[in-house]
């Protein structure tokens, strides 16, 4: 008897041909319901979707508003589509705004969101948003400009030393943004805190805070503006205090003239003022100088000589404490004696070679003097000495006047007055 053949699945899988044709019947099988599954229509929602009002420039700009904050909008998109688009679809395939129907002045709305795609893809369709309306602040965007102001605490200034001025940089603050939020500032100011008596310039920098009316700080952040600047430079300006002498100096001093003699009759309305300046340069003065009196315009009626009182320089660098601006120089005129002499026979100096030099007047007349009473007294016309130097201009062919410098060697305080010449003439020789 023969022995039935039985149906194995084992011995159909050995088969390696079975084999071969199943596994590309299944492989089809596959393809084609996955083929069927991903064009099946299917609904989805997008989070997170950013909406951008202010992409309407035009339409805002129109009714003069802007939309604030609008970078932190976001609505969930319902979206449906075959599967195979829309499952690939991100919030970066959107470009979503809202109609401004309704929207006219600076206040808070709720909006309906909408698409602005130019070219919609035909692969799936927007169903709704979620919300369906969104809230959006509008406003007017406005600037003003705010003064910075200084509020220093502890600062004392050190024994010898005084304050300029204080200096912030910039002064002022420009803010930007919505115009409602502008209206809460009322000022901009910097801080800070001296623990030590200053007793040289004060430079920091420091952050610029805004304050409302009632002295609470602002965030600009939070309020959505923005500030051209948002630090500011302090400086406090110290100088050194000093007391400086006054001085004055004399010209046309002849030779041998006692000029220590006059310096000690000289008096001052002021004898010294107080200024303020940096400390390297107010250690290089000893005295502020006033300026010169010219000997020969001291008379017995004419002994006072207004003189401003100048800072040393570079002048900004320092300042008046006393505000000194002017004093009066003079000479004490106590035992002052004037007389009037005819000077005779000028003599001629420093004749240059190659010229022969004559004087057309040998005598200059009412010559006055200044000097003191006793030498005045015995002073004859012998005593008094007339030179001109030719070495102190060029001489060419000619006649002309020439200075004469008048003096009365030896015998102590007395001068001439006013300025004297004779007429020369010159001729090569």
């Amino acid at each position: 008897m023969k022995k039935q053949n039985r149906f194995s699945l084992k011995q159909l899988f050995d088969n390696k041909r079975f084999v071969q044709v199943f596994a590309l019947v299944v492989a089809a099988f596959f393809w084609l319901l996955v083929a069927m599954t991903q064009n099946y229509p299917i609904t989805r929602v997008i989070y997170n979707v950013p909406v951008r009002v202010n992409s309407q420039p035009n339409a805002l700009s129109s009714i003069g508003l802007h939309a604030i904050d609008d970078e932190n909008i976001r609505v969930d998109v319902e979206v449906e589509g075959l599967r195979s688009v829309v499952g690939q679809l991100t919030p970066d395939d959107f470009l979503l705004t809202v109609r401004l129907t309704g929207v006219t002045e600076a206040a808070t709305y709720e909006l309906i969101p909408m698409s602005i795609d130019i070219a919609p893809n035909p692969d799936y369709s927007i169903i709704g948003f979620l919300p369906e309306k969104v809230k959006i602040r509008f406003d007017r965007l406005s600037q003003k400009t705010f003064a910075v102001e200084e509020r220093i605490q502890g600062l004392s200034i050190a024994q010898g030393y005084t304050e300029k001025m204080t200096v912030v940089t910039p002064d002022t603050i420009t803010v930007e943004g919505p115009a409602t939020e502008l209206e809460r500032i009322a000022y901009a100011g910097i801080t800070t805190e001296l623990t030590e008596p200053l007793d040289k310039t004060h430079s920091e920098e420091l952050q610029v805070v805004f304050y409302d009316a009632n002295g609470d700080e602002l965030e600009l952040e939070e309020m959505h503006l923005s500030a051209d600047r948002t630090q500011a430079h302090l400086t406090i300006q110290v100088l050194k205090v000093i007391n400086l002498p006054l001085a004055v100096d004399y010209i046309n001093i002849p030779r041998g003239f006692p000029k220590d003699e006059l310096l000690e009759r000289t008096r001052f309305s002021q004898f010294d003022v107080t200024i303020a300046g940096p400390s390297d340069l107010i250690d290089r003065l000893t005295e502020i100088q006033l300026g010169y009196i010219d000997l020969k315009s001291i008379r017995i009626d004419r002994t006072l000589f207004p003189f401003d009182v100048p800072l040393p320089s570079p002048q900004d660098q320092f300042m008046r404490l006393d505000n000194v601006m002017s004093v009066v120089v003079g000479i004490n005129d106590r035992d002052l004696e004037s007389a009037v002499f005819n000077v005779s026979n000028p003599r001629l100096l420093n004749t240059p070679s190659g010229f022969e030099v004559e004087l057309l007047a040998d005598t200059i007349y009412n010559v006055e003097f200044v000097g003191k009473r006793e030498i005045i007294e015995a002073m004859t016309a012998d005593d008094i000495v007339a030179e001109i130097d030719l070495s102190e201009r060029e001489i060419v062919s000619g006649s002309y006047p020439m200075p004469v410098k008048i003096s009365v060697p030896g015998k102590g305080l007395v001068w001439a007055v006013g300025d004297h010449s004779i007429t020369i003439q010159a001729t090569t020789s």
